[in-house]
């Protein structure tokens, strides 16, 4: 039995805007999937790709950086990445201390103050009578004392004294 060929059915060709809307959508897809995946190596290497040491690490290494470039904003915003992001890791500690500095430094004495207030509480709630506790202390005081809170500070020399 012979074949006989299949009706040709003509296709018709798209029209030009049908043609450049799909180009347009697989342009933005393209630019999507590029835009997402350097998002996702952006957001890995922050949070130290699963390894909170290497996010600490990178984050303290950008805050000292940025403090020895007088970048004191930027400073202050990688320290308080590390207290939001890691409050109980011991390194926690050190970015507060360097927060409150860069904050004196900025004059925003009320922001430091409060830093060094939660550090206080910090420190008192493990027990801790170490130089950074006697450290944090005065640097209340002084900051107290640049508030003109001078009874406040005349109180936070006396806990020094007592305490240390």
């Amino acid at each position: 039995m012979a074949r006989t060929p299949a009706p040709s059915r003509r296709v018709k060709p798209d029209s030009d805007a049908a043609v450049i809307r799909r180009q347009l959508i697989w342009t933005f897809g393209i630019l999507a999937v590029i835009a997402g995946l350097s998002y996702g190596t952006y957001w890995g290497r922050e949070l130290g790709w699963g390894d909170p040491a290497k996010a600490i690490a990178r984050k303290m290494s950008q805050g000292e950086t940025a403090f020895v470039n007088g970048d004191l904003e930027q400073a202050v915003q990688a320290y308080a990445t590390v207290v939001k992001r890691y409050p109980e890791d011991p390194q926690a500690v050190q970015a507060m201390t360097q927060e409150a500095t860069a904050l004196q430094q900025l004059g925003r004495l009320s922001e430091s103050l409060g830093v060094l207030m939660s550090l206080d509480g910090k420190l008192a709630s493990k027990g801790d009578k170490s130089d950074l506790k006697a450290y944090t202390l005065l640097q209340i005081a002084k900051v107290k004392k640049g508030l003109n809170d001078y009874s406040g500070a005349m109180e936070t020399y006396q806990r020094v004294r007592n305490e240390h």
